[in-house]
């Protein structure tokens, strides 16, 4: 043993050995969650930007559509929701799910030539999609992780109604 392996050995108590073998353990730990961390994030981001892709493409394929398409598109994204009631696992889940459905549905029934109404539903869905992102839902879409891809597609449905029609 050298002068300073002996020295630190001696001015080293029990305190000083347990905090440094717990950076040891805690470090590998640290580098594990981060990792984890990244990967979500990652996750996420890729499935948000594969919902804007595909409200992108699905917006070209229909060759730039117009309001009532935008507004046809909207009440069928309130049956995607009622679908997904089928394996709800609280009360609270399937209220959160047929509130805006209906509310959707009774907004578009008032005026679906109007482009404010079709915006407010459509909002609707990017605010339902932003919940069932980041809060804990129960359901189908919450299961197949689509959440975020709707955040996505209705996003750039709002955006694109937003510059086109308003």
């Amino acid at each position: 043993m050298t002068a300073i392996t002996e020295t630190r050995l001696e001015h080293t108590t029990d305190q000083d050995i347990v905090l440094s073998s717990a950076n040891a353990v805690a470090r590998p730990m640290l580098m594990a969650a981060m990792k984890e961390h990244v990967v979500a994030w990652l996750d996420q981001t890729a499935r948000f930007a594969a919902g804007v892709a595909l409200a992108m493409a699905a917006l070209m394929l229909a060759q730039w559509p117009t309001l009532p398409f935008l507004a046809a598109f909207s009440g069928v994204g309130g049956l995607l929701y009622v679908a997904n009631m089928a394996d709800v696992e609280r009360y609270r889940d399937s209220v959160l799910f047929l509130v805006p459905t209906l509310f959707i549905w009774v907004v578009l029934s008032l005026g679906a030539a109007q482009p404010v109404l079709v915006g407010l539903t459509l909002f609707t869905h990017v605010f339902l999609a932003f919940i069932g992102t980041f809060a804990r839902v129960t359901g189908t879409l919450r299961q197949l992780r689509l959440w975020t891809l709707l955040l996505g597609f209705s996003l750039t449905l709002l955006a694109y109604l937003v510059l086109t029609f308003l």
